[in-house]
């Protein structure tokens, strides 16, 4: 395990995987994953449902992230800050030239979902050096209370 101090950030090497954790508390919560790999700790998806749901939907893949969070109290979908979402997460799967990505919102009911509001985040967030920059084959689609964005780009370009 390697900190690096300036950006409060610890890098994990092994068996396959590479762990990046930010953060003031970046070394303890690395070893807090690295014990729950190894079976020393309940995983997170066991103690929450909200991030069971997300983890279910986001697999494996070559990058993948995800939290939970308290709702927001100011929405605003070009934030990326929707009402009555509850966890966020992505995942990259790179294939060689293309990489397909998928950004999933876990909602708090699946009455809560709308698809308009996760367009007007890819909308606000497709100019130079914005995560859906170079985004292709744009889909939105819904599933129980989850949200999905499915996007295919270039991977030179993320």
């Amino acid at each position: 395990m390697m900190l690096d101090s300036e950006s409060e950030r610890t890098v994990a090497v092994g068996d396959g995987v590479v762990l990046i954790v930010s953060g003031e508390e970046s070394v303890d919560t690395a070893e807090t994953l690295l014990d729950t790999e190894g079976g020393d700790t309940e995983r997170y998806d066991e103690a929450s449902d909200d991030m069971a749901t997300l983890v279910g939907e986001l697999g494996n893949g070559s990058a993948v992230q995800g939290r939970t969070m308290e709702t927001p109290d100011r929405p605003d979908p070009a934030e990326g800050e929707f009402e009555n979402m509850v966890a966020r997460g992505s995942r990259a799967q790179i294939n060689g030239a293309t990489t397909d990505r998928t950004s999933v919102i876990v909602y708090e009911s699946s009455d809560d979902i709308d698809t308009d509001d996760l367009e007007a985040w890819v909308d606000a967030n497709d100019g130079i050096d914005e995560q859906f920059e170079d985004a292709e084959d744009i889909s939105y689609s819904s599933d129980g209370r989850l949200g999905i964005v499915t996007v295919t780009g270039d991977t030179d370009e993320l």
